[in-house]
């Protein structure tokens, strides 16, 4: 084949290979964000956050409620607010995620005409609302209540897509493909290989400005569902705003092969290229055709800056941004091997060679990472799965209501954190390495001592009380005499304790318990915590402690009649403990009561191993029936704690046959398991069977 037929190829073949990247880069990322379900939920999570959208989602969300729950229309406005905000600050990306993947679900559903994004499990939480702010208007919702805050029809481009979701995924990986191949081809067949690397890049560059004005057009169509503008906009911002990068990255990757090709050129020959280009558009020429393709040319040119200016003008700013690129990269070339290619020596083009191949190596890497930024990174679902949750990339998409957590009953009480007759062996960090996600602790005022791991109990109501049933009467007022006449003496006013009714037995200071755990959060950032408390410290006092430990910036706060979060919702906002208190607690915060709102539980008072066997050890003890959590109380209720008792009642055959015992008479799903010297036996695996994963 001649000269000409060769060169004529290479262009079709590159102008072809073209095309086809353009096509490559739309396939890859329609895949990755809207065939793919846990893409698209994460598009739309994202996208509602903006503020326009969210804005008007709220104002659809609390229509609804208006029309579920009649009395919430005399408070729009603040419901409105409020749900804007929730949305706004991901507090409901819980619930647009699980409604996008029912919308998903739907639009690859060939029986369903019509779908939309229901945001019906909002409803619950904006009447929570109602109820907190206006308790006279509190009401249900009505039973089976809808929320579709967005409409689509499953026809037209969106029925294309979702009608082609597989033949998507296969293009996607196709269309590079065959790209590479054009491009190779065109380099192989032309007659001068320098050159035909220049026109790849043009080529390249030439896909990247397709892709920029894809995305540009796609802005301007309406979709159905959105009557403002700018959450119009702000939608398909985030949409599809991904393509811009990739585009930029298209355009300086063409730039670099364009510079390599142009080894042979000298620098200003993109300068004098642009200069060429210019001068057709600003003088007219001399042939007829010409003037007739520069007259259509600038028609068109006026037209779309008229119409679309600003897109019109970023577009012409990319394509003289690929031209600034090429005589850059052309000038730093020449810089450092050399312009004139008939002067040079076979050791300089064998340097100018290797000057190329690294120049445009280290281009691709950097426009690789640009791509795969915007295009090519996996959803947040998938990337968040490969970073395992509690142990188990499983456990990620799973409500917290959901997972069971093995759990040690009193943690702080161990025989290594110097208490006497305790209920763990090891110290609450030791049982979080070992696997325990659930601490149940007690907290007490106490006046601190010079002896180890003892404090001096604050004896007063309530803690009076329940230390006289846990050791007798007058056993508490008794051994305070006799450490405080033999042993220790205070040395400080009263301040937060963790300590199981007598200080005198044991005791770590609150503030530095709660930093140990937060400091292994921080060592831990996939794991998430229970922590119920047994609060015999003001609200007040143990929100001063959390704050002063930095435990509060982890805290969840799960508020009642909400679904409880994910895993990786927790994770995500890194607020990965739920703490709850017993008995008081702050309604509505991070420190919720627990038996009023969150959890119930089985008894804790089985003073036998055969006692755990019987069904009434499963019966009905704190919490109301319909609360969301469930904790299995799971030792035998004996003084001091024995670790033979745990040895038996803790093995993998007794705790399970229990647990599933209690879970089917209660009909509620395990939660916490909670054990006496958590090390022995196997509550750690047998909370990962019930969650159906391996344990390492």
């Amino acid at each position: 084949m001649s000269q000409g037929p060769r060169r004529a190829t290479a262009l079709v073949l590159a102008a072809v290979g073209a095309v086809v990247t353009m096509l490559a880069v739309l396939a890859v990322y329609t895949n990755h964000f809207f065939v793919d379900g846990g893409g698209f939920a994460d598009k739309v999570a994202e996208t509602v956050r903006q503020p326009a959208v969210s804005r008007e989602l709220a104002v659809r969300l609390t229509g609804a409620l208006e029309g579920a729950v009649p009395n919430a229309v005399v408070a729009q406005r603040p419901l409105e607010d409020a749900a804007a905000s929730l949305i706004s600050n991901g507090t409901f990306d819980p619930i647009v995620r699980r409604a996008a993947l029912v919308l998903h679900g739907s639009l690859f559903s060939k029986d369903a005409p019509n779908v939309s994004l229901d945001l019906a499990d909002g409803l619950q939480l904006l009447n929570s609302f109602v109820a907190a702010q206006q308790p006279a208007l509190k009401g249900q919702v009505r039973a089976g209540a809808r929320a579709p805050v967005v409409k689509l029809r499953n026809d037209g481009l969106i029925a294309q897509v979702s009608s082609s979701g597989k033949l998507i995924g296969v293009l996607a990986w196709l269309l590079p493909l065959l790209a590479l191949l054009l491009f190779a081809g065109a380099v192989v067949v032309a007659p001068d290989r320098g050159r035909a690397l220049g026109w790849v890049g043009v080529a390249v560059a030439g896909a990247g400005v397709g892709v920029f004005i894809a995305e540009t057009v796609a802005v301007k169509v309406r979709i159905q569902g959105f009557v403002q503008s700018d959450a119009l906009d702000q939608a398909l911002k985030v949409l599809l705003g991904g393509l811009v990068g990739v585009a930029v990255a298209l355009v300086l990757v063409g730039g670099l092969l364009a510079a390599a090709g142009s080894g042979r050129l000298s620098t200003g020959t993109a300068d004098r290229a642009f200069h060429r280009t210019w001068g057709f558009l600003r003088l007219p020429p001399a042939s007829t055709w010409a003037r007739v393709a520069r007259a259509l040319l600038l028609l068109a040119l006026g037209l779309l800056l008229m119409i679309w200016p600003l897109p019109t003008v970023e577009t012409l700013a990319l394509i003289v941004g690929f031209f600034v690129v090429v005589e850059g990269l052309t000038e730093i070339i020449a810089l450092l091997g050399g312009t004139a290619r008939a002067s040079v020596t076979r050791a300089g083009r064998v340097r100018r060679v290797a000057l190329v191949a690294g120049v445009t190596a280290l281009g691709l890497l950097a426009a690789s990472a640009v791509i795969h930024v915007n295009l090519l990174k996996a959803p947040r679902s998938e990337a968040g799965l490969r970073l395992a949750c509690n142990g188990s990339e499983r456990l990620c998409d799973r409500p917290l209501d959901a997972v069971a957590f093995a759990a040690a009953h009193n943690a702080m009480s161990s025989a290594n954190g110097g208490f006497i007759d305790p209920n763990q062996r090891h110290t609450i960090v030791q049982q979080l390495d070992a696997g325990v996600r659930g601490l149940l602790i007690d907290s007490l005022m106490a006046r601190p001592t010079a002896r180890r791991a003892s404090a001096l109990t604050v004896l007063d109501g309530e803690v009076r009380k329940q230390a006289e049933a846990e050791v007798g009467p007058g056993g508490i007022s008794a051994l305070q005499d006799f450490l405080a006449r033999r042993v220790a003496r205070p040395t400080g006013p009263p301040q937060p304790f963790l300590c199981h009714m007598a200080c005198e037995l044991g005791a770590i200071p609150m503030v530095d318990a709660l930093r140990d755990i937060r400091t292994w959060l921080d060592a831990h950032p996939h794991e998430v915590l229970e922590i119920v408390i047994q609060d015999l410290v003001t609200p007040q006092d143990t929100e001063r402690v959390f704050k002063e430990s930095g435990l509060l910036d982890r805290a969840y706060t799960w508020r009642p009649g909400t679904p409880a979060p994910t895993l990786r919702t927790m994770i995500n906002e890194n607020r990965r403990v739920l703490v709850m208190a017993e008995a008081k607690g702050i309604p509505g915060s991070w420190y919720p009561p627990a038996y009023r709102q969150l959890l119930k539980e089985t008894p804790y008072d089985n003073k036998t191993i055969d006692a755990l066997r019987s069904d009434a050890s499963c019966a009905a003890s704190r919490g109301k029936e319909s609360n969301p959590l469930f904790l299995v109380n799971h030792w035998a209720a004996v003084y001091p704690p024995l670790p033979s008792k745990a040895a038996t009642v803790n093995t993998r055959s007794f705790l399970l046959d229990r647990v599933r015992r209690c879970s089917r008479i209660r009909k509620a799903f395990p939660n916490l398991i909670a054990v006496d010297f958590a090390d022995i036996g196997d509550v750690v695996k047998v909370a990962a069977r019930v969650n159906g994963v391996a344990t390492s």
